[in-house]
């Protein structure tokens, strides 16, 4: 445990409220602190290599749209979708990347570090981070117990569109 890299320290859900706050800017800003540390325990890990094209994609499909949305050609269009997906995809890709290299170092260092994949799909970089947490405390205790979080992601996947339904009752008739 003394040769383990102090993984990244925030709440999951402190980083969620701040990507909402930032509108997603801060899931992008978080993973990379992730990929960085993901890369510091696995070296082979091309999980920032994927970030970093994101983002290309991500900004280069913002700004095909921001150029062209008054009047957007339809291959226009096309590339910014294309770009987006490709983004997305990255994004989610990089948290596999991540989420296989924890499971390996889970299996060194012989703690339970199963990361879910449809959890991980959903909630990627929160999800990881709450595992991410769970590994810091670990490291800095050696208590297991109680397991990473994962009914939480769960619960906030089903509390979190009655929220914005009973905000859309409210705020629509106004």
């Amino acid at each position: 445990r003394e040769s383990l890299p102090t993984p990244p320290g925030l709440h999951w859900f402190i980083v969620l409220l701040l990507a909402v706050m930032t509108l997603g800017l801060f899931s992008w800003i978080w993973a990379l602190v992730q990929a960085s540390w993901v890369k510091k325990i696995d070296p082979t890990s091309r999980a920032v290599s994927f970030l970093g094209v994101g983002v290309v994609c991500v900004v280069a499909s913002n700004v095909l749209y921001a150029m062209n949305n008054a009047n957007m050609p339809p291959m226009i269009s096309l590339a910014v979708l294309v770009l987006s997906v490709l983004g997305f995809a990255m994004f989610v890709g990089a948290s596999f990347s991540m989420a296989g290299s924890v499971r390996v170092l889970g299996r060194k260092l012989g703690v339970p570090m199963d990361v879910g994949g449809v959890t991980l799909f959903f909630f990627n970089v929160f999800y990881l981070q709450g595992a991410l947490s769970w590994l810091r405390r670990w490291n800095s205790t050696g208590r297991t117990t109680p397991a990473p979080p994962l009914v939480a992601f769960w619960v906030l996947l089903l509390v979190f569109p009655f929220g914005i339904g009973v905000l859309a009752a409210i705020a629509i008739p106004s």
